[in-house]
């Protein structure tokens, strides 16, 4: 007996994977560091924790329950990281941009992921101590009940990441060639890279506010791409090529965890990819700590 082919869940991984490569290239690209991701930066850390205190305030606040209770819960979180994002933006026309420089970033990433390991820790206590359930599933990301608003909304965001792709594809290119010349050139190159960055914030928090979380594949993907023969020391061709190859392999991990469950239970795709790419870190830090040595 043929299964029916659910193609709004084949949509959302591909869509996936599309993204967290493009969010993850981005970040090295801007950084000019290879290890670079938004969990570096902190991304990952602070929409968890938005996600988390959303679920949380929806045990109390009338107004959110209501949300949460309907079709909008889950663009809830995208919702308020556009809004986030908007302002920053305007932060950054006002001068702040200057805190924001590249080559802080990833320390300023460190402090942030810190300050929300704290808070993520005090919000399992209050779930805890009023007995509510713990939103454990946040962190395992899967496709079990995607519909069509998902793939809608990932769909308009494929459309404006080429557009958004094309506008700023000098700063992506100028960042990747030499940081040192990028960071003595202009204000204008540093406020593309931190325009950048907030694009990289809204593409991982649509990945996390509709699917969950997925850890360490922003990271990996982009070096999984560059190991390619094809695409080995292409910068263009990976940031062109890339984001299709990991879009189709998530679509094909997550047919995986589909068609074979374990002991009838399916796994969720994050845990499985979570599980490789922290496995590919370590043998990505083995290799770069080789490379130093030598």
């Amino acid at each position: 007996m043929i299964e029916e082919i659910n193609l709004f869940r084949m949509f959302a991984a591909f869509f996936t994977g599309f993204f967290l490569h493009q969010t993850g290239f981005y970040s090295q690209s801007i950084s000019s560091n290879e290890l670079s991701s938004p969990s570096t930066f902190g991304i990952d850390g602070l929409i968890l924790l938005n996600l988390i205190l959303i679920n949380l305030l929806s045990k109390f606040w009338q107004p959110i329950i209501n949300i949460s209770q309907s079709a909008l819960s889950s663009s809830l979180p995208f919702v308020m990281t556009i809004l986030i994002s908007i302002l920053m933006a305007l932060l950054l026309r006002k001068g702040t941009k200057k805190f924001f420089d590249s080559k802080n970033i990833i320390f300023i990433g460190m402090a942030i992921n810190l300050l929300v390991g704290a808070f993520l820790s005090a919000c399992h206590f209050i779930f805890l101590a009023f007995n509510f359930n713990f939103p454990s599933e946040l962190f395992f990301g899967h496709f079990k009940w995607v519909g069509a608003t998902e793939v809608i909304v990932c769909f308009i965001f494929f459309i404006l990441n080429f557009i958004f792709r094309r506008k700023y594809l000098s700063y992506l290119i100028l960042s990747n060639v030499d940081q040192n010349f990028v960071i003595n050139r202009h204000e204008q190159q540093t406020s593309g890279q931190l325009i950048i960055l907030i694009w990289i914030l809204i593409l991982t928090s649509l990945i996390f506010s509709y699917f969950g979380a997925f850890v360490f594949l922003s990271l990996m993907l982009p070096h999984i791409v560059s190991k390619l023969p094809i695409l080995k020391n292409h910068f263009i061709l990976q940031l062109e090529w890339g984001p299709w190859i990991c879009g189709f392999l998530i679509l094909i991990l997550d047919q995986i965890c589909y068609y074979f469950p374990f002991f009838g239970m399916e796994i969720p795709t994050g845990m499985l990819t979570n599980m490789l790419a922290s496995f590919l870190m370590i043998l990505l830090l083995l290799n770069a700590n080789k490379s130093i040595k030598a």
